[in-house]
């Protein structure tokens, strides 16, 4: 199997020791409910940490405050990635609404460099779990030049 370009000889064993070493991150992130879908609390910002986003106490409440006007009533809870294809009729609103939510977030970061991409997907991710994957900086290099061809 392979991964972000690396190569995973033994998934199994790779997801064996992953619950193993992490049953934390599993029960308390990956696997607990995305709360109300249409709202983001302090205490779902603060979930983040389980997963080391290193969110502060400010960042938190700019998460909260930026969630107040996120137009998440826009892209249904259960919407998947595949779903959100731009490339077919049926996915590009979907995209269009993805992007419009990341933007909202987007936008306000930049206008103030608080919070990079990391953490933004971190929170996300929490809100729409099939939507939004978990990036960090490795990732987005390792797909930067697949992403900019498919622009």
């Amino acid at each position: 199997m392979q991964i972000a370009g690396r190569s995973i000889q033994d998934p199994l064993s790779a997801l064996d020791d992953y619950l193993r070493c992490h049953p934390q991150t599993v029960t308390c992130f990956d696997l607990a409910s995305p709360g109300d879908p249409n709202r983001l609390i302090e205490a779902e910002v603060w979930r983040t940490h389980i997963i080391r986003s290193r969110i502060s106490r400010n960042e938190m409440a700019w998460f909260v405050e930026v969630g107040h006007r996120a137009p998440w009533r826009d892209v249904p809870e259960n919407t998947t990635l595949v779903a959100a294809d731009p490339y077919t009729p049926s996915g590009r609103l979907l995209y269009e609404r993805a992007s419009a939510l990341w933007r909202v977030f987007w936008a306000s970061t930049r206008a103030d460099q608080r919070v990079a991409t990391a953490k933004i997907s971190k929170v996300l991710h929490v809100k729409r779990p099939h939507l939004i994957p978990l990036l960090d900086s490795r990732l987005v290099r390792c797909y930067r030049t697949a992403a900019a061809k498919a622009t």
